[in-house]
């Protein structure tokens, strides 16, 4: 018997179709014997959760009444979230005006933040006031008027300054489909945080121009070219179909340089190789029967190999074991070292073993190896790393065997999971740990002596590396935009009687690094050049002996995304690295200290900080903690277990911004997918404040704080379906409720009028149709299509969830939407959802169990829905055996239903819909899809 056998998740439903319990069985090793773990829901008569467990706590709430609830909600008459409170997160209340926009948030830090809107409910201002007791201005937004000034670069109703903690940011032009063209950032003169006046905000700036950056963008809304702030340019090519074809650069006063020569696809849009400008060709191999990522390989022209990553995966996805046969296996002290990692779990796909290779120096916590160079194999050693969890997920003991084995212990709090390091003997106590935190979650220091402090939106402010007495600390301290992007990284150190200070600015495409100690002013011109990131290294001053002005980095990466190996323009080896599961660097090497100093991408695609850190974007994350310090600002998007990162399964789960893991994105996310650094989409992207304005709806975004446009967008005319013809359900429901309901994770809602709506998606499903009706862009896409084509031939009034701009590829409105506000009591089954989905083979239903992928209407009847993948061959969403007669009566209920069921030539009508080159497999998904049809035939 193995640990997975006879280990099945369970759900406990009430006579309203509400999920009170859920439970797991759990066990680490085959001769374990199985124990459940209780997840606990209690809903109102309305349907509405009010409390959640996890196992931990509902354990203790079993038994103690007072115990607290891991999240506890409160709603108001009118059904609006009022008010929450989190063991882990502390709690949150906001007040809302009539049309739901947010006027007053508070918090457990005593941060009081209220919104000002202007007649259009758009935000125009944002005051804060926290434990100073002193209201500051903390946001000032400036729209474009009906004049002709505004009109002339297509300003009208669009931002156009944004006044922020980072400074400003002025939008000079917009695109007709409103892509922003140029963008203008004057950063704060001072540190501290900022309190901006109504008028004469340009006082508040850093003398000079400011930092200007324009893009210009295709027909189809790809962008194809960027140009930075110091004239350094980057320019994209595409095929037909809106893919990435190839990536130049020039630098200012500098010829074109390739960075991408050339990309091919596959049949389903994934990426097979690159050609990178430098002359490495990346190559990756996917599973027929899953399309998993099975190979990775690099190899310069002459056919050397610089990477190749082999895969093993369980049933279920899970990573089982790496192999890296570009590496050699060695011998050292009684020991054969081979390049091989391998992973272990326990029946909750928690990872609970791993082995692998390190290097043979001290390289636990936040210090790095050292570093080799030539790369000495006699300084390597095998390893293995055991981990041990309690029932809410905290990691509880890491246990190292290897050339220097060590332990870690971490003590959990006993009613939350905020949980501290034990050091030394003596385990910190409930005391220790209730200090060790602030009201809101955040850890409030790193190691001893390293004090953090977090501004008024949860967001890490300073780091204090060196405390001395006289006051004269050693600082790093970070500033953040509206949408909480880092802008500003300032390291302050003292020496003697000099203070000396090093920066990073993060521009869109650029990072300008100076450092008075050494006198460097460092441009790195950023490029996502598909699986790989270059950056381009100027010098304008102060360049380190022992490396090349304008040297170009190539970082070819991992499954995960992690930096493995970097190469020059020549594909010479400059530097590697190799990571333990959780992230810590395991060992690197290169051809010299100065150049690997340089390197600062690394786990994960995200930078490492002097503290060790890693940023993600909204997070930090600490490798030695395997965990994040300071709660999820989504929420319980990624479960009530707010500090957990990537559900303790970092071989296969990747969190790219630090909000909710998800599998990695090498096999089902194309290049053509990816934004470009610094580029922001043409709409609002998801906002970055989620938690830190706590019911934060449409007010903010990542690049922008307009709120989304309620308009129909224009149309073409002659455009084909589904876009002009959609066959709409009963009245939609108001915007806050639809949001109420849906949780899809990139996708919102957006109302149009009292008989429109449309919801802007992420570019997986992104489409333009030809004159046919076919979709021509991505297979994400064409799903849509069909499902909604064959909904309409059924009569089932269920429309894709994903309405368009046509020929707007990154025409984006993403919105988190959190499962618990939802009220809606709906069981799959007892729809004719199910039977549809048997019809289609969509693996919605797989993903999670809270149909997070579906609009409601009035009547809490499904009415639109998001289709993952569909038509897939060789794989069984449902089988025909799970379909029985209450199912078939439900979907029979509607007798135009059953006419078109019956007298529809169903292979005519796929072959109509489904393109020959948007389908894998396009005969045998035919060949099932009309079998499925004619079974549900034979069952009536």
């Amino acid at each position: 018997m193995t640990i997975h056998a006879f280990t099945p998740t369970l759900a406990i439903i009430e006579p309203r179709g509400l999920v009170v319990r859920s439970l797991d069985w759990y066990r680490s090793s085959e001769t374990d014997v199985c124990l459940a773990r209780v997840n606990r829901s209690a809903f109102d008569q309305a349907g509405r959760i009010l409390k959640l467990w996890d196992a931990r706590l509902w354990a203790d709430a079993s038994e103690d009444a007072t115990a607290p609830a891991n999240l506890a909600v409160v709603y108001s008459l009118s059904g609006q979230l009022l008010s929450s409170d989190s063991v882990d997160a502390g709690w949150q209340v906001g007040w809302f005006g009539e049309a739901g926009q947010l006027l007053d948030a508070w918090d457990g830090r005593g941060t009081w933040r209220r919104s000002e809107y202007d007649g259009l409910l758009r935000p125009t201002s944002i005051f804060e006031i926290s434990h100073e007791r002193v209201e500051r201005c903390v946001e000032r937004l400036v729209y474009g008027r009906a004049e002709v000034a505004s009109v002339l670069h297509n300003q009208s109703g669009h931002l156009i300054q944004h006044d922020d903690q980072a400074g400003s940011q002025l939008i000079g032009e917009y695109g007709l489909t409103g892509s922003m063209l140029e963008r203008t950032q004057h950063v704060s003169a001072e540190l501290q945080p900022a309190d901006w006046p109504s008028v004469g905000n340009e006082n508040m700036w850093e003398p000079g121009v400011g930092a200007t950056s324009t893009w210009r963008y295709s027909s189809l809304g790809n962008v194809v070219a960027q140009t930075d702030s110091l004239g350094n340019s980057q320019t994209y090519a595409h095929t037909v179909a809106g893919q990435l074809k190839s990536i130049a650069v020039r630098l200012k006063d500098q010829i074109r340089q390739p960075i991408v020569r050339g990309v091919s696809y596959d049949a389903q849009g994934r990426v097979e190789s690159e050609n990178l400008g430098n002359g490495v060709i990346s190559t990756s191999r996917y599973r027929e029967k899953d399309g998993r990522l099975i190979q990775h390989r690099a190899q310069r022209a002459n056919g050397e190999v610089l990477q190749d990553l082999l895969y093993d995966y369980d049933p279920v996805g899970n990573v089982l074991r790496i192999e890296d046969r570009s590496q050699s296996t060695h011998f050292f002290a009684n020991q054969k070292i081979e390049p091989v990692s391998t992973y272990q779990y326990d029946s909750l796909y928690q990872l609970i073993k791993a082995t692998g290779w390190e290097a043979a120096s001290i390289n636990h916590g936040p210090i790095f190896p050292g570093f080799q160079t030539p790369p000495d194999p006699s300084q390597l050693a095998n390893y293995v790393q055991t981990y041990t969890y309690d029932t809410a997920g905290n990691l509880r003991q890491l246990a190292h065997v290897g050339a220097q084995s060590h332990s870690s212990t971490l003590v959990t709090a006993h009613s939350s999971n905020r949980s501290l390091p034990q050091l030394g003997d003596k385990p910190p106590t409930e005391e220790d740990i209730a200090a060790g935190f602030d009201e809101n979650g955040n850890v409030r220091q790193l190691q001893l002596g390293q004090t953090l402090e977090w501004d008024s939106r949860n967001q890490l402010q300073q780091v204090r590396p060196v405390v001395r007495e006289s006051g004269n600390d050693d600082s790093e301290r970070y500033i953040y935009d509206a949408s909480g992007q880092r802008v500003r990284k300032v390291r302050i150190t003292q020496a003697r009687a000099v203070t000396h200070c090093c920066e990073v600015r993060y521009l869109p495409g650029l990072e300008i690094r100076t450092n008075t100690a050494t006198g460097e002013v460092l441009h790195v011109i950023t490029v996502r050049a598909g699986r790989s990131e270059v950056r381009v290294l100027h010098w304008q001053a102060g360049k380190s002996e022992g490396i090349d002005n304008d040297q170009y980095r190539y970082g070819l990466s991992d499954h995960l995304g992690s930096n493995t190996v970097e190469l020059d323009r020549e594909a010479k080896v400059i530097s590697q690295e190799h990571y333990y599961p959780f992230g810590g660097t395991a060992w690197w090497a290169g051809r010299n200290a100065i150049e690997a100093s340089y390197k600062a991408v690394s786990y994960s695609g995200k930078e490492r900080d002097a503290t060790g850190l890693y940023y993600y974007g909204l997070r930090y994350y600490a490798p030695w903690l395997q965990r994040w310090i300071n709660p999820d600002p989504a929420g319980e998007a990624d479960g009530l277990n707010r500090y957990r990162m990537v559900g303790n399964n970092p071989a296969s789960r990747v969190d790219h911004e630090g909000l909710m893991q998800r599998p990695p994105p090498v096999a089902d996310r194309p290049v053509s997918s990816l934004r470009c650094p610094g580029v922001p989409p043409p709409v609002p992207d998801r906002p970055a404040k989620m938690g830190r304005e706590p019911f934060f709806t449409a007010q903010s975004s990542s690049h922008s704080s307009e709120k989304p446009n309620f308009h129909a967008p224009q149309v073409p005319s002659g455009l084909p379906a589904p876009y002009e013809d959609l066959s709409l359900g009963s009245k939609p429901l108001p915007l806050k409720n639809i949001r109420n309901v849906s949780s899809s994770y990139e996708s919102w809602v957006v109302e149009l009028s009292d008989t429109e709506w449309g919801v802007h998606k992420d570019f997986s499903s992104m489409t333009v149709l030809d004159a046919h009706g076919l979709a021509k862009q991505k297979i994400g896409a064409a799903n849509e299509v069909f499902a909604y084509q064959f909904s309409k031939a059924l009569n089932l009034n269920i429309v894709p969830a994903t309405v368009i701009r046509p020929g707007t590829d990154r025409e984006v409105i993403s919105r988190y939407v959190d499962t618990i506000v939802g009220d809606v009591a709906f069981n799959r089954q007892q729809s004719s959802l199910y039977v549809f989905d048997f019809l289609l083979n969509t693996r919605d239903r797989l993903d999670d169990g809270r149909n997070g992928n579906i609009v409601f209407d009035k009547s809490k009847r499904a009415f639109a829905i998001d289709h993952d993948l569909i038509l897939e061959p060789g794989f069984e969403a449902i089988s025909e055996s799970e379909i029985t007669p209450d199912m078939l009566a439900v979907f029979a209920s509607d007798p135009v239903t059953m006419k078109s069921l019956s007298e529809t030539d169903w292979d005519l009508f796929f072959e109509k819909h489904i393109s020959p080159e948007f389908i894998h497999q396009r005969e045998e998904a035919k060949s099932e899809f009309l079998s499925r049809i004619s079974c549900i035939k034979n069952r009536f």
